[in-house]
């Protein structure tokens, strides 16, 4: 991927059109979140340096699927309960990775490529008020999942984390220093769906 990116001198994929975008949600049955919407009318793509210990691709609208379809060994019938709600709704330093709802793997889209145990994943059974959806960096090193708030949150987190990995102490970033997306408003309240 490090010759790719060198190559046309960009990590980005042309950017989406609105009719590949409007033709993934039919596909899918959903519409995606201003976020993600953003992203990919900016990049119908990109490829993450160090996604997790290797580099990898984040979807555009033409390769984004449920996690149940690009990943079905993910789906676990022997699931553990479900985190709490005081647990699982923890986006802070605070959370702890081991809080996932597996209950939401099935239902939830692959947004990258699976790098070293690594994946990127929309959670449409979380929204916020204004329509954006709950984003997990999903990794078996952690083990579980860092949670956002957002895709924008999630992109952010990932942009910090690759400048920053070797001086940081923890995985975690303050919502102060994930503030400032396009997602912001009307993140202080989430639904389930």
């Amino acid at each position: 991927m490090d010759k790719e990116v060198l190559d046309r001198g960009s990590l980005m994929f042309e950017e989406a059109t609105r009719s590949a975008i409007e033709e993934a949600e039919h596909r899918l049955g959903m519409s995606f979140p201003k976020s993600v919407k953003d992203f990919w009318m900016a990049s119908g793509g990109w490829i993450q340096l160090r996604l997790d210990a290797d580099d990898g691709k984040i979807y555009g609208p033409a390769e984004i699927d449920r996690i149940a379809t690009l990943y079905p060994d993910l789906i676990n019938a022997d699931a553990l309960p479900d985190s709490s709600d005081e647990d699982y709704f923890t986006y802070s330093e605070s959370q702890d990775s081991i809080d996932v709802r597996e209950s939401y793997i099935e239902t939830a889209f692959a947004m990258s490529e699976m790098v070293d145990a690594g994946l990127y994943v929309l959670n449409p059974s979380v929204k916020t008020e204004d329509g954006e959806w709950e984003a997990w960096f999903l990794g078996w090193e952690l083990p579980g999942a860092l949670r956002f708030k957002s895709f924008a949150h999630l992109m952010q987190y990932a942009y910090l984390n690759s400048m920053h990995k070797e001086e940081r102490e923890h995985m975690y970033y303050s919502g102060s220093e994930i503030k400032g997306t396009c997602a912001d408003a009307g993140l202080t309240d989430l639904t389930l769906d």
